[in-house]
């Protein structure tokens, strides 16, 4: 009987060890299997929090771009304003041109995107951020774009104004000017698209015109005075001509010549003593004489 229970034991024993030997290796295989689901877990988490970290890196830089796209364009609003600040229609080829900046200015003016924050929990949120700085990062490009067109637009028709104007002054000072030169001058600045020269080139023809003006005024006022003075004959006294009264006399300013006698200016005129016209005039070559007019 002994024999017996020892027997029983034993085999409870082997079954207690087969049982244990089994619960052993299935406790080793889920350890193992929560050992590979937790580092699998966390190379997933790692490479999640590493793109998460990724966009919003990528969403730091939008953010500086567009505060420099932002900064971008005020300046250019600056200097638009200043460019036309002394520009008028009357300075430009086509009006409309000014109109269309101070349209566009207008517009630049009032952009006023929000503040995108890079702050978010999830890989969705942050796409959809860096997505709406790409969108207000493309609409400040487009309108500094558009505002430097319109600025060039004003720019160049302006120029066009300048250059024909003053092809206008260099085409109406040919013949009124001392110096010819200075029409050449501004010519050249025209033909070279030299802007910064024309006004010192319009003033030099302008000065040469006032100088020939004023050339051609001391020439007459010189021949003025070279000419002969008039020689004012007396009245010869004749017995037999009746005393004219005083209000037949000729008055003392008048020139009494003689007629046939010589004369120094060709076309002068003057009056005989019996009141006849003469006039100063040549025959063939011949010294001018007093003749009937």
């Amino acid at each position: 009987m002994i024999r017996d229970n020892n027997c029983a034991l034993g085999q409870c024993s082997n079954a207690l060890h087969s049982k244990y030997r089994k619960f052993r290796r299935l406790s080793s295989l889920a350890f193992i299997i929560l050992i590979s689901f937790s580092m699998v877990c966390f190379s997933g988490c790692a490479d999640s929090n590493a793109e998460l970290q990724s966009l919003q890196k990528t969403c730091e830089k939008l953010k500086d771009k567009v505060d420099a796209e932002s900064k971008a364009l005020e300046d250019a609003l600056n200097d638009a304003k200043n460019k036309i600040a002394q520009i008028s229609s009357d300075d430009v080829e086509d009006s409309s041109v000014l109109d269309n900046l101070n349209s566009v200015l207008d517009e630049a003016k009032n952009v006023n995107l929000p503040t995108i924050s890079c702050l978010a929990d999830n890989k969705d949120d942050i796409k959809k951020s860096n997505k709406e700085l790409n969108d207000q990062l493309k609409s400040y490009k487009d309108k500094i774009k558009e505002l430097e067109q319109a600025s060039n637009d004003v720019q160049d028709s302006y120029r066009k104004h300048v250059f024909s104007e003053a092809k206008k002054i260099a085409d109406d000072a040919v013949g009124k000017v001392k110096d010819p030169k200075v029409i050449d001058d501004l010519n050249a600045a025209i033909d070279n698209g030299d802007i910064d020269a024309i006004p010192d080139a319009v003033k030099a023809v302008n000065e040469s015109i006032e100088a020939k003006n004023k050339e051609d005024e001391e020439a007459r006022n010189a021949a003025k005075q070279k000419r002969p003075p008039v020689i004012n004959h007396k009245q010869p006294v004749n017995n037999n001509v009746p005393q004219q009264s005083q209000d037949d006399q000729p008055s003392e300013s008048q020139n009494y010549v003689h007629p046939g006698s010589f004369c120094s200016e060709e076309g002068a005129t003057g009056i005989t003593t019996k009141g006849t016209p003469m006039v100063c005039r040549s025959r063939d070559g011949d010294r001018p004489r007093w003749g009937r007019q």
